[in-house]
This record gives C-alpha cells, structure tokens and sequence, in this order.
C-alpha cells in the first residue's frame, strides 16, 4: 500500500494502478528499509513500515475498494495468490538446492540481508568472494524488513524471496497486451509461469533473477504505452522502474541501455525534452541511494570494480574476452547436449537429469519450454515480419533491434566462458518475455499446435520440475552439491525442514495442482468442452477501463 498515494492521482487504468503501485511499494520499502540502516535506527522500526502501510490502507479504502471492483484486476490478483501459493507448496518439500554447478547465490542474498539487518563490517566477505559493492542491495534491503518483522530464520527469508517472485505476473499481464489486441488469459499466463522450469529453479532458489524481470517488465510496458499514448506519467514510470531494476541486479543493464538509445531518438522527433529532464531526474535520485552511499563508504574504486564483471575480465586480454562472448552466445542458443564440449557421464539417470537441468536453466530458446520456445520463436519472428497498422514502427523497432541487443549485451556482460549458456543470468527477462508473448498468442493457434503445445508444458513439467523437485526433497548422499554444505556448516533450515507434515501429504497436494495447473491451460485454450476464457481488454478501451473504476 506504500506506493497508492504516488498512483491513485494519475489516469491509467486498473490494472497499471495494480502493477505499478506494486512497484513502488517495492522501491519505498527498499527506500525506507536503506534509511533505516545508514541512520543507525533500531530494527524494530521497521515495524513502522507495516504501520504506516495499515494506515494508507484504512485512508485509502475506498480507492482499494473501487480497484478490486474490477473483474479484470480481482482475476489477476487471484492468480497471483494462486502461484504464490504454488511456489510455497513446492518449498515445503525442499531439503537443499542441487542441479548443475548452481550454487551458493541464494546463502550470499541471505548472508547480505543479514547483513544489512545486523549493520555488518564494512570490510565483510561474501562467500569470502565479494564486498558489499559487488551486488546492488534493493532485493537484499527488502528481505531485510521481512525478516526484522518475522524473523532471521533462512525458511522466512524463502518465503519473502518467493513472494518477490511470483509478483512478475503483475507486468507480464500487462506486457501481453502489447503483443496482442486481447491480451493474454490471465490463468494461461500464470500456469504457463507455474510449470516452467526456469521459473520453478529461480522462484525457490532464493535470489535476485525474477525481481530484476518484474521491473524490466514493468518498464518496458509503460514505456511503449507511455509513446502509444503521449503519456509522460508513463514514460517516467519506464525509466523509474529499470532503474529499480538496476538495483536489484545490474543483468539488467541491457535494458536499460536499450530503453536509454531508443529514448534518445525520440526525444528530439517528438520534443519530449522535459519528459526526459524528469525521467533523468528521478531515475537519477533513485541510483544515488546505492552508488552515493557505496561510493561514500568504499570509494569509487571499489564501487566500479568489485562486481563479478569487472574481476573476470580483467584477467583475460581483450581477445580473450571475445572469444569468451563469442563462444557464451553460441553456448546459450544451442543446447548443451548438441556441442561439442558435451561428454556424457555416469550412469544414464545422471546424465538425463544434467541434460534436463541444464537445458531448460541456462538455454535461452529451451528456457521458455520445450514446445514453448520454439512456439514463441517462430511466432515473434511472424509477428514482426507483419506490418500491423496499430503497433508503431518505432514500437516495431524497439523489439527487432532490442531483443538481439539485449542478448548480446547481457551474454557479453558475464565474464567467464560457461559451456552450458548463460539464459540464466541476463537472458532470464527475455524468458518471461517470451512466455508472456506465448500466452498472447496460444489461443489464436490452429487446434494440433494447441495440442502439442500442451503436451510439452507435461514434458517440461516432468523433466524440469518433477525430477528436480524429487532431488531437491531427497536428503540421500548422490543428490547433495556444495550448497548441501551450506546449509549444514551454517544450521540452516529451510522451509521444508520446519513445517510440520509428511512429505507424502505435500507430495499429493503437488500432484492435485499440477493437474489443475494442466486444465487450466487446456481451458485457457479452449481444448475443453467449456468456453475458451476471455483475455484482458484491449489497450485501447482504457478510457472504458478508467471511467468505470
């Protein structure tokens, strides 16, 4: 409720209201959550941020009552709840992290919050690897207020991590509507999201990928909208929202320096030159709450050269360096079981489970299904070959040259050669890109694609989540990775260790929504004998949309 006061004066629509009052709930907690630790205040105020958010929900009543009067924002926060609740049951069942060479980032997110909480030493080692410096700090700060108010345990800090997450259904609504003129089923696009593994892998192993896409989400929604409709609050918004996103992770870089090169050509045709004083204005302030208080604190050095990026590529020569993008790019659009570092090993089991792992985490086609993916693939290309008289040329543009700019940029920003792709780190809001233009189209698509689209979101699920889901709950000693040591050198316990119930209860409750999850996506593409279920309005009927909430 935090951010309804800075929304509620503006004129979008019901479910902009929704996403972007999120959002910067999100940044005035992160704001607040900062403030608070620099001034040396005493944790428990942190209490006041739920206080003063109780008392702007009693003010504002009235304003909530009228947003949740529309069908469209109800649905979509019901779905919310739905995968939210999703991600909470697949948790109780985790024992520790496994999979691949993943690991480590989710005890470092943890150790950061803690370290914010408790007011750390300014010279303390992550992982004995970093410095503060080397990770922006809003997904961390946040967690901080979660755990001052419920508790320091690893299971609470899980829980505020997957409630972060699954928040990015609220833009990628949203996002659907730019690719279509009737938007995306919202129970598609939340089921779609539920049985993907990469949604799955990054929703429970507790760190900053998914926050990062719900800001870039965000902002490159109200970014085209805000050109569509001349509408400065909008395009402000855009540039607020990826600087957040910047301050979650710098993954999104790409973005921002996407949005920033296709602004600058805009600004001069259209004369949006206040448009942009203010949009830099803010997004500047916003920036300065992390590099002001980093730069004052450890200098600039430190600041500019302790992230991962930096320290890699410094040891490599500048060919070296290209070799290595040139070598990630290919890596991250060909599976790993098709190149040639690919050496199977092991018993079968072991090598389906890497091939599995691997395939849906770190490649960027795969990484939205495996049916899915090329779907989205073959249906964007369509999609923007076609001239369509409502979509803008320069909105056509922003997608033809911003998608493989994006990509390159975020491949090229990792410093180290992976053989296995790198979907996984920049190229995670491209995904949920992917997978929200998907469900715009899904319902358009002859029954036998349909159909088999179906079938591969079953394939995905089993191979990418199930098998995943089985290694993660098991405790025998061939599941184990390091972060098993983690967790055991540091007591840690995760939500699957303290609440109380039997695995084989969880497991049956998994199964029944899984099932529901299927049929959802069955109706949503009206495979069933039922109706077909209606997608969002169209953008255009906002005026419709505003003048009845």
């Amino acid at each position: 409720m935090l951010g309804r006061n800075g929304i509620r004066r503006l004129k979008w629509e019901p479910l902009e209201r929704l996403a972007g009052t999120v959002g910067l709930s999100v940044i005035l907690v992160y704001l607040i959550g900062l403030g608070i630790h620099i001034s040396g205040l005493p944790m428990w105020t942190c209490h006041g941020i739920t206080l003063l958010s109780a008392g702007l929900l009693a003010i504002y009543r009235r304003d909530v009552v009228s947003l949740l009067r529309h069908r469209r924002t109800r649905n979509l926060l019901l779905m919310f709840a739905a995968l939210l609740s999703w991600i909470l049951l697949l948790l109780l069942v985790i024992r520790h992290n496994t999979g691949g060479s993943w690991c480590c980032d989710w005890f470092e997110h943890y150790q950061r919050s803690l370290h914010f909480l408790d007011r750390g030493p300014k010279n303390q080692m992550f992982l004995n690897l970093y410095l503060l410096p080397a990770r922006p700090p809003l997904m961390n700060v946040y967690a901080m207020y979660g755990i001052a108010i419920a508790g320091r345990d690893f299971s609470v800090y899980q829980v505020v991590s997957a409630f972060l997450d699954c928040l990015l259904l609220l833009p990628l609504a949203l996002v659907a509507r730019l690719f279509s003129s009737r938007g995306a089923p919202f129970s598609l696009l939340a089921a779609l999201l539920a049985l993907n593994p990469q949604f799955f892998e990054n929703s429970t192993f507790a760190w900053t990928k998914i926050p990062t896409a719900f800001f870039v989400a965000l902002a490159f929604y109200l970014y085209l909208v805000g050109l569509r409709r001349a509408s400065s609050s909008h395009v402000v918004g855009a540039f607020v929202s990826i600087s957040a996103a910047m301050l979650v992770h710098y993954s999104a870089g790409p973005y921002l320096v996407l949005m920033g090169l296709h602004y600058a050509v805009m600004v001069p045709r259209r004369r949006l030159w206040r448009q942009a004083l203010v949009a830099a204005l803010l997004s500047g302030m916003l920036l300065a709450t992390w590099f002001g208080y980093s730069v004052a604190r450890f200098g600039v050095k430190t600041t500019l050269e302790s992230n991962s990026t930096v320290t890699d590529s410094r040891r490599l020569s500048p060919r070296d360096n290209l070799l290595n993008v040139r070598d990630n790019v290919i890596n991250t659009i060909v599976p790993y079981f098709m190149c040639d570092d690919f050496k199977p090993k092991g018993e079968l089991r072991d090598v389906v489970i890497d091939v599995a792992f691997h395939a849906y985490r770190n490649n960027i086609i795969i990484s939205m299904g495996s049916v899915g993916g090329i779907l989205a693939l073959l249906l964007s290309i369509r999609s923007l070959a076609r001239r369509r008289p409502r979509v803008p040329l320069s909105e056509r543009l922003f997608w033809i040259l911003g998608v493989p700019l994006t990509f390159l940029l975020g491949v090229a920003s990792h410093g180290m050669r992976n053989p296995f792709g790198l979907a996984h780190i920049c190229g995670q809001s491209l995904t949920y890109l992917g997978v929200a233009f998907l469900a715009s189209q899904a319902p358009k698509l002859p029954r036998v694609l349909k159909v088999l689209l179906v079938h591969g979101v079953i394939f995905d699920f089993i191979f990418g989540i199930a098998i995943e889901l089985y290694l993660e709950g098991s405790t025998a000693e061939w599941t184990r990775s390091w972060n098993w040591l983690y967790k055991q050198d540091n007591h840690l316990e995760y939500l699957g260790d303290v609440v109380i119930g039997g695995v084989a209860l969880w497991e049956a409750a998994i199964f029944a929504v899984t099932i529901a999850w299927i049929w959802a996506v069955l109706r949503s593409l009206g495979l069933l004998s039922s109706s077909p279920e209606k997608p969002s309005p169209t953008i255009e009927s906002k005026a419709a949309n505003t003048s009845s909430s």
